[in-house]
C-alpha cells in the first residue's frame, strides 16, 4: 500500500475509498428494511440483568428497561451495529489477506459489542442518578464520538498487528491463508 519513500499511492487510496463506498450500501439497506426487534429485546434483557446484578430494581417490558422510574428504550441504533459494520467495512477495504480480515472482524465485533453493553449500562446509570440532561449528553454526544474513535483505534491496532494476530490464531495449513489484497 506504500510506494517509493513509504508514501501511499493515490490508486491505493482511491481503491480503499471505493470499497468503503460500496460497503456502505448494506448500512443503508439495513436502516431502511432491517427488523432489529429480536436483537433489541436481547440487549434490553442483557441490560436488565446487568442492572439487577448491580442491585437495582428493574422492570423489563419488551425493549423498554425501567430502572426504578428511569426508563430506557432500546431502539435499533442502540445495538452498536453501525460501529460493527463500520469496522468490518474498514477491515474489508484494507489491502490484506482474507484470513487476516476474517480474524480482525471476528475479534473486533465482540469487542465492540462488549463496549456497547458497557456504554448503555453507564449511560442508563448516569441518567438514573443525574437526570435526563446528563443522559442525553452522554448518549447523543460523548458516546457517539467515543464509539467512532474506538472503531478507528481498533482498526489501526488490527492494521498494525494483523499478520501477527492471524499467525497466532490460525493454524497454518500450508496454504497462503487467503490471498485477496
Amino acid at each position: 500500500m506504500t510506494g517509493a519513500g513509504g508514501l501511499l499511492r493515490e490508486s491505493d487510496v482511491q481503491i480503499f475509498l471505493l470499497k468503503m463506498i460500496i460497503l456502505s450500501i448494506p448500512l443503508y439497506l439495513l436502516i431502511k428494511f432491517g427488523d432489529f426487534t429480536p436483537l433489541q429485546r436481547l440487549l434490553a434483557l442483557q441490560l436488565s440483568n446487568i442492572l439487577k446484578s448491580l442491585g437495582f430494581w428493574v422492570d423489563l417490558k419488551g425493549t423498554v428497561v425501567n430502572l426504578q422510574g428511569f426508563s430506557v428504550a432500546i431502539v435499533k441504533d442502540c445495538l452498536g451495529w453501525k460501529s460493527m459494520l463500520f469496522l468490518s467495512a474498514l477491515i474489508i477495504s484494507t489491502k490484506a489477506k482474507w484470513t487476516e480480515k476474517t480474524v480482525g472482524i471476528a475479534l473486533g465485533i465482540p469487542v465492540l459489542y462488549s463496549l456497547n453493553i458497557f456504554r448503555i449500562t453507564v449511560t442508563s446509570l448516569m441518567g438514573f442518578f443525574y437526570g435526563m440532561e446528563v443522559f442525553e449528553f452522554l448518549h447523543f454526544i460523548l458516546w457517539q464520538v467515543l464509539m467512532v474513535l474506538f472503531v478507528i483505534a481498533l482498526w489501526v491496532m488490527w492494521f498494525r498487528k494483523r499478520s501477527f494476530i492471524s499467525e497466532m490464531l490460525i493454524i497454518k495449513s500450508g496454504r497462503d491463508g487467503g490471498r485477496e489484497r
